[in-house]
């Protein structure tokens, strides 16, 4: 489970890049996309979600090295959980 997580951030990374890619090669009213606010908050959003999902699974993984995956069901259940939802809002503001 915890490497389908570790999938779905590289996923959420690549749109991530995409997205920052385009922020700076398109222009609309005379700016680069990234130069306006509302396509700011969208890539601050989104760096945050994908540093929470990296965090979120390095923490699983380091206490499943630990203590077994028996002891850590609660992380991983979290983490199922947790990493699809901030996959899902990076690829869609990416879009």
């Amino acid at each position: 489970r915890i490497h389908h997580c570790m999938r779905a951030i590289g996923m959420a990374v690549r749109c991530y890049d995409l997205m920052l890619e385009r922020a700076l090669s398109r222009k609309t009213f005379g700016k680069y996309l990234g130069q306006h606010g509302g396509c700011q908050q969208m890539i601050a959003d989104s760096a945050s979600d994908i540093e929470a999902a990296r965090l979120l699974t390095l923490s699983c993984a380091e206490a499943m090295d630990l203590y077994g995956a028996r002891v850590v069901r609660d992380k991983i259940a979290s983490i199922k959980v947790a990493v699809p939802a901030l996959t899902s809002r990076v690829v869609d503001r990416a879009v």
